[in-house]
Formats: C-alpha cells, sequence, structure tokens
C-alpha cells in the first residue's frame, strides 16, 4: 500500500551528475540510463538523427566515471539498436532492447532482445535458446522480477501486430528468459508508453504515461483499412491530455490496476525509479511546467516554447 507520494526538489539530490557534451551539435541524444557494476558507474544513451520527426537511432554508446572526469563514448550493441529498461537483479544486469523501423503505419517489425551482463561491458543473451523473444509493434519493454527469479513485463505495441495495438503483458519462466508468455492473444487498446517496471516486496509494480480520457486503439468502422485505422488513433491520442501514474501488477491475469497519479503533464514521462530504502522510491520524469500544463494535449506540451523540466517524486510503501 502506499502511504506517501510527495513532490521533492533537485537541491534535495546529494549529487550531480556531470557527463560532457558528446553530441554533434543538432543531433539528439535520448534515453539515458546509469547503471552501477560495482564500484563502477556507466552511462548509457542513443545517438538519433538531426529531424525532430524521425525516429533514426544511431547507436548506443557507454561512458565510464573515472577519477579524472567521464571516458569518451564507445559503440555498444548493435547499430540501430536501442536498449529501453536496465534492471539489476542479483548481481546481474539485465536489459531489454528493441531495434527495426518503428513508428510505421503498417503493422510493425521490430526484433526485441532480453540480455545480461556481469560487468556491464559484455552483453549476452539471457536465453541463448530464445535469442529474439518477439518479432512486430512493440518496442518500449518495461519489466520486473519476481523473488523467485521469474520475469514479467508489457510492452507498448504503438506499431500493431497480430494481436492489434496498446499494450501486452507477458511472463517468462526463470529458466527461459527469452521465451515470453502473452497473458492474452488480443493486445489491451489502453497504451503504457514510456513503460518501466520495478518490484518492491513481491509485488509488481508499473510507472507510466497515462491517456485518462481515451484508449489508444478505438474500435472503428471494419471497412478503414489498418493503416488508416492507425493514423486515425495517432492522431487522437496526441491531441488528448496524458500524465504519469504508478499502477500495480496482478501477476495472475496480467492486469494492471492504477494506485496514484504523480507529477507531469504536457509532453511527460520517461521515468526513472531509484530505490533509496527498503521501502522508499525516488522517481524522475520530464514534465510541461506543472504549473501550467494540466490540461494540455501532449502535442501543444511537444510544441510549447515553454519546454520541459525534470521533476522528482517519492514514493513509500507501507
Amino acid at each position: 500500500m502506499i502511504i506517501a507520494s510527495s513532490p521533492i526538489v533537485a537541491d534535495d539530490l546529494d549529487f550531480v551528475w556531470e557527463v560532457e557534451h558528446v553530441l554533434q551539435i543538432g543531433y539528439d541524444m535520448r534515453e539515458p540510463y546509469f547503471i552501477s557494476v560495482g564500484e563502477k558507474l556507466y552511462f548509457f544513451f542513443f545517438k538519433a538523427g538531426t529531424n525532430p520527426i524521425e525516429f533514426s537511432p544511431d547507436n548506443v554508446y557507454r561512458m565510464q566515471k573515472e577519477e579524472s572526469g567521464w571516458s569518451e563514448p564507445e559503440p555498444t550493441a548493435e547499430p540501430g539498436e536501442v536498449m529501453w529498461q536496465f534492471t539489476e537483479e542479483n548481481g546481474t544486469q539485465f536489459v531489454s532492447s528493441y531495434f527495426g523501423e518503428h513508428y510505421t503505419i503498417d503493422l510493425g517489425s521490430i526484433v526485441q532482445h532480453f540480455n545480461k551482463s556481469i560487468d556491464g561491458i559484455n552483453w549476452e543473451a539471457a536465453d541463448p535458446e530464445n535469442v529474439i523473444s518477439y518479432t512486430g509493434g512493440i518496442s518500449e519493454i518495461g519489466f520486473a522480477f519476481d523473488l523467485e527469479g521469474n520475469l514479467f513485463g508489457v510492452g507498448r505495441n504503438e506499431d500493431g501486430d497480430s494481436s492489434g495495438w496498446g499494450s501486452r503483458t507477458f511472463r517468462a519462466d526463470k529458466h527461459f528468459l527469452g521465451k515470453w508468455e502473452w497473458y492474452s492473444e488480443r493486445s489491451d487498446p489502453n497504451i503504457y508508453e514510456s513503460v518501466r517496471m520495478f518490484r518492491h516486496a513481491d509485488e509488481i509494480y508499473l510507472i507510466a504515461r497515462t491517456d485518462p480520457t481515451g484508449t489508444f486503439y478505438i474500435e472503428r468502422n471494419e471497412s478503414l483499412p489498418e493503416s488508416l485505422h492507425h493514423l486515425i488513433d495517432l492522431g487522437a491520442y496526441s491531441t488528448r491530455p496524458h500524465g504519469v501514474a504508478l499502477w500495480r501488477m496482478d501477476k495472475l491475469e496480467g492486469t494492471f490496476d492504477k494506485l496514484l497519479d504523480l507529477p507531469g503533464c504536457g509532453d511527460t514521462a520517461f521515468p526513472s525509479i531509484i530505490r533509496i530504502s527498503a521501502s522508499k522510491f525516488i522517481v524522475a520524469n520530464y514534465s510541461s511546467p506543472l504549473s501550467r500544463c494540466e490540461d494540455w494535449s501532449w502535442f501543444q506540451g511537444q510544441v510549447s516554447p515553454l519546454g520541459t523540466g525534470i521533476y522528482f517524486a517519492e514514493i513509500e510503501f507501507s
């Protein structure tokens, strides 16, 4: 049970992130992630292109914090691959990653991998018998382990597959982490975007972007071509207001129960989650100005000259 969720300000944090500017001017740096392995701290990000309306990942880069500062960025993963969520479990780093054509009007052809590493540098398939866990319209995968080591996850099925559009939840046995078993043959019409998951006690939780006034997939005239149906849904989604929230996963049914809203509106989400005690977590996500964006659509947040800021919230469980 949640007993508190209070905003905090950046001045409350007793650390400073110093990351050198390593990209050519005009290029986009996306999906930044810090991971610590033993005494070493690594920073991951991927370099995208210069066209603001295209999704064109170049490569994932890794930097290491050294006594003299940050090392030069080194390419890691495959060209075009995007590492989405990192999680440490029993001394091993795990990461969900994807590559392939994204944000299309046709059904997706995105390839999903689930990899692991002991040192944060060398990565391999978590399940050698199932190197490719999925191919279709799912891009971002949030995941967490239960106390027995079994895997639970949810995917953002924005590009669509044979199950439809929206989101899909899955589980995997601890001995076959790359063999994902879907809870349903049909996608949930609700989409969980910018999804990240974590465990507290033996419960699995999800933080993602909300869509309080609609569902991503909306039933329409069956005579509409799939591509046109998808474009209409994308347009409608972009004109609705969105926020950020916390859900608890029902591990038997693969469904989610919303618990509370977190700070965020307009252009918002991409949360990061840090555990700071047995029952307390800090969540950081970006948002349009909280004092102004309560009723803004996602598109309004995207084009607003006011930009976005990073907001921190503290979540405590009883």
